[in-house]
């Protein structure tokens, strides 16, 4: 059999991944047959399509399989203790819009926020859809692009999906710009590196942010017809919220002791170096933006400063 799929007037998705372990039993039932059970968690329609086959490899006119019959089972739910998931993606919309202002990023926010506080990261990689998330309330990368594209999709905000290295993410336009999130990552019980939010870490970064985090990401957007090239970080979480100002601040005695000197030059030492090279990579990143919206003055005259975060990723084998 193949595993249930989902549909409510959308598009049709498979609620859970077939590969996993879960579901393999379901794939050869014994003679004695096998019992099935699944819940029916939301309003909407369910089709499961069941095989039967032969699949005896040791005879030896069956080297392929062979089917003798095929048949599908359509279940109808209509339950208002179990809505759908349009219902439920619109009614988060409808929320988002009386307890925001409505600008795309102030959405985009909500949305997130209110993603992450529906499920958990299944660790067992058996759920992997919107029905799931947000009904079952688990689910992999997959469920988290999904139902994250739906809300966006209700609130009006374009968006697209990005793959690489078995995981997905959303690119989100805002203001007619292009940016990065992954909340997947955001996600984590590991909420602080110090003052860094995490929760918000991959809420609106670069490309070049986010191939920090998956290094095959720079295949993606290098490409020509890549359509979410994401370069600005004036949506960014930290730089909306001042937090980028104020990490940027801490450097700005030690930027003017070289500058100064008149030194055209110069490396500071991160303050965050204890930290995942994952996690630094990016916070400095957004450190550097903000250092390069500030004007500086040596002697009265203005300088122009550009500042770039350098990211070393080591690996070791024993």
């Amino acid at each position: 059999m193949d595993v249930p799929t989902y549909w409510d007037g959308g598009s049709q998705e498979s609620v859970c991944d077939p590969s996993r372990q879960a579901w393999a039993s379901y794939y050869s039932l014994s003679t004695a047959g096998h019992d099935f059970t699944f819940d029916f968690t939301a309003s909407g329609t369910y089709r499961i399509y069941f095989y039967f086959m032969d699949n005896d490899r040791n005879d030896p006119q069956n080297d392929k399989g062979i089917y003798y019959l095929r048949t599908m089972a359509e279940v109808a739910v209509n339950d208002t203790a179990r809505p759908s998931v349009t219902q439920i993606v619109n009614n988060a919309v409808a929320q988002c819009r009386q307890e925001t202002n409505c600008s795309e990023y102030d959405m985009a926010l909500w949305l997130h926020d209110w993603t992450l506080d529906q499920l958990e990261y299944d660790h067992n990689l058996n759920w992997c859809s919107a029905e799931s998330d947000l009904t079952r309330h688990q689910g992999t990368c997959e469920s988290y692009q999904r139902i994250y594209s739906k809300l966006l999709n209700a609130a009006g905000i374009a968006n697209g999906r990005i793959t690489g290295n078995g995981h997905t993410w959303n690119a989100v336009k805002i203001d007619g710009k292009w940016c990065q999130m992954d909340l997947t990552r955001d996600d984590t019980s590991d909420n602080w590196y110090g003052d860094l939010d995490q929760r918000h870490l991959y809420f609106g970064l670069t490309d070049e942010l986010m191939a920090i985090a998956h290094s095959d990401h720079t295949a993606n957007y290098q490409k020509d017809d890549y359509a979410y090239r994401s370069t600005d970080l004036s949506n960014n979480y930290f730089v909306r919220n001042g937090k980028a100002d104020e990490w940027a601040e801490n450097y700005a005695d030690r930027i003017q002791q070289h500058l100064d000197a008149k030194e055209e030059s110069f490396s500071i030492d991160a303050d965050n170096q204890s930290f995942p090279p994952s996690i630094s990579g990016i916070q400095n990143g957004i450190v550097a933006y903000a250092m390069n919206q500030i004007d500086r003055k040596t002697a009265g005259n203005k300088d122009y400063l550009s500042a770039e975060s350098k990211v070393e990723m080591t690996s070791s084998s024993s």
